[in-house]
């Protein structure tokens, strides 16, 4: 099939669901290996697939999209993505996340967290752009990264979480997630910004702003459970790989 003519008015868009397993690597990506022809295939052929099963009035569009070549190695840790399936990792985590519960929610573990870590979206995005993952190191999962590709507008990619099991604060897991988002965000999504927000209620303003971040005097309220406080908009404009 010729995914870059793909045939609109096919009567077999229509379904009761779509399931897209197309994706590629940087090294197959075209003679060149560019990062737009490693884009076009794992993001534009799907995005097009999506839309044309929405035209049709296809209810469910599943993106089945490998990420990262499976697994990345980043140091001692392996970022792998998150399956809505299987969230016992992710589950493992939050177990060791109470403190931060405790600070944004107001309860030392939320129930359904990890299920929304794995599937909550802001307005106007899908499931094609989410990108979650969790980080292991010796097997066990020891962190947790969300990405939200498009939001708030194209070009800009928004962190929703950036999590280390708090058992393991101060041994340059967070900066090591960070260095990897960023090259993901980058390099796969090729967005040129980062956004985040940060509850003022959690002490981590200081960690962002040793990454490069910047306030950008945007804040929002914020009630998580039965904490109020402000949500902090922060923003990092990114270069080139060779900057």
């Amino acid at each position: 099939m010729d995914f870059d003519h793909l045939p609109d008015t096919a009567d077999w868009w229509a379904a009761d669901a779509v399931i897209c397993a197309l994706g590629t690597t940087q090294r197959a990506a075209g003679a060149s290996g560019s990062a737009a022809a490693f884009r076009q295939v794992d993001h534009g052929y799907a995005m097009a697939v999506a839309r044309l099963a929405r035209t049709h009035g296809t209810p469910a569009f599943i993106l089945n999209d490998v990420q990262l070549e499976d697994a990345v190695r980043i140091g001692a840790l392996w970022l792998s993505p998150v399956s809505a399936v299987d969230l016992s990792d992710v589950e493992a985590v939050f177990d060791d996340l109470r403190g931060y519960s405790v600070r944004v929610d107001g309860e030392s573990r939320r129930r359904g967290a990890a299920k929304e870590f794995a599937t909550a979206l802001p307005p106007g995005c899908g499931l094609q752009d989410k990108h979650a993952f969790v980080a292991k190191r010796d097997g066990l999962p020891v962190g947790l990264l969300d990405i939200i590709d498009g939001y708030p507008g194209q070009g800009v990619a928004f962190i929703g979480l950036l999590a280390v099991n708090e058992s393991l604060h101060g041994a340059g897991i967070g900066r090591q997630l960070y260095a990897e988002a960023e090259r993901y965000v980058r390099d796969r999504l090729g967005a040129h910004t980062i956004r985040l927000a940060v509850v003022e209620a959690n002490p981590v303003l200081g960690f962002w702003q040793r990454m490069g971040f910047a306030q950008t005097g945007e804040s929002k309220p914020y009630g998580g459970g039965t904490v109020a406080s402000r949500a902090i908009l922060l923003e990092k404009a990114l270069g080139s790989a060779s900057d």
